[in-house]
């Protein structure tokens, strides 16, 4: 697999040679940290990716944004906000 990259995509050479853009992500106020994308596409993954054995996806080993990584305090915060972000939403149509 060959990885060609710009500012917002890079662009992949699959194994069946075809070209595949993949946006890079970008790194947000709220993220402290974001994974390379080189990083996530040079992983192996269990699986073939095919209909009957796909990838099993997960965490990258010392992942920073693995969310069991993360202290106490920031997941009780993520969640509190993600809580009350939910019930806006669910109270709205009422």
């Amino acid at each position: 697999m060959s990885i060609a990259s710009s500012s917002r995509s890079m662009v992949v050479n699959t194994p069946n040679n075809e070209s595949q853009a993949i946006p890079v992500r970008r790194k947000l106020p709220w993220r402290r940290y974001i994974t390379p994308t080189e990083d996530l596409l040079a992983n192996q993954y269990e699986g073939r990716g095919t209909e009957t054995d796909p990838y099993i996806v997960d965490w990258l080993e010392d992942d920073a944004e693995n969310p069991q990584h993360w202290k106490s305090v920031r997941r009780y915060t993520v969640c509190q906000v993600e809580f009350a972000n939910e019930g806006s939403h669910t109270n709205g149509g009422m």
